[in-house]
């Protein structure tokens, strides 16, 4: 068989195809050609991104997830962090899970041997803040139970609920809490409200309600009436 022979034993493929090779000594006998060999096509390696929990639950958080995945290439997949730089945060290597993110841009890149992909940006995102402040209706008059309590809140991630002492663990819609007695007494606990949104992320108020002082009279002085149909009586 014609063509250009070589010393080495060693072939590189550079295309997929099908070949057959051919030994010839130095006499110039030529063997018998080997069988033929296909050589596959690679497929360029693919990059998936999970990113459901690429999320932060509170505002300066640092607990979104960016999960990847790699398929296709040649095998032994390294992973690599981005910011939005294209500055190395973590990697490369086989872990493919990117945890404790907070707010930014990033990119993920994998290599598979010289097969290389890499992800769009991608964007996580500060939350609002939870804010909230606090209404106070005292108690009107000493030894009722008519004082109020207004959350009032915006940001954070909606809805947001409330709770009041003594039951923190029952969260309602309303911001409002009513009927309460004053709690301004040397061994009273102030009431403990809670205002919390979807995500678990949560502002807490310790707030104390006031009484008047109680009204106190006493009778001083009777006098009685002169005579009878005077209309002259007087009491103090």
């Amino acid at each position: 068989e014609t063509g250009t022979y070589t010393t080495t034993n060693v072939f590189p493929v550079a295309t997929a195809g099908t070949y057959r090779y051919w030994v010839k000594d130095a006499n110039g006998c030529v063997a018998v050609a080997t069988n033929a060999v296909t050589i596959l096509p690679v497929i360029p390696v693919d990059l998936t991104l999970d990113l459901d929990a690429a999320k932060i639950s509170c505002a300066g958080g640092s607990n979104a997830v960016i999960n990847a995945n790699a398929t296709h290439g040649l095998g032994g997949y390294q992973y690599t962090l981005y910011d939005g730089a294209m500055t190395i945060i973590e990697g490369p290597s086989a872990n493919k899970n990117f945890d404790n993110l907070g707010p930014g841009n990033y990119y993920v890149r994998v290599t598979s041997g010289d097969c290389v992909d890499t992800s769009d940006v991608i964007t996580i995102a500060n939350p609002a803040p939870l804010v909230a402040s606090e209404d106070i209706d005292h108690v009107v008059c000493f030894g009722q139970a008519n004082g109020k309590i207004t959350i009032n809140s915006s940001g954070g991630t909606q809805p947001i609920k409330y709770a009041i002492s003594p039951n923190l663990n029952q969260f309602v819609s309303s911001n409002v809490f009513s009927g309460l007695s004053a709690n301004d007494g040397p061994t009273d606990d102030p009431y403990t409200v809670i205002a919390q949104d979807a995500n678990g992320c949560y502002l807490t108020f310790n707030l104390i309600v006031t009484q008047p002082q109680p009204i106190e009279a006493e009778v001083e002085n009777v006098t009685d009436e002169t005579c009878l149909g005077e209309g002259d009586g007087k009491v103090e």
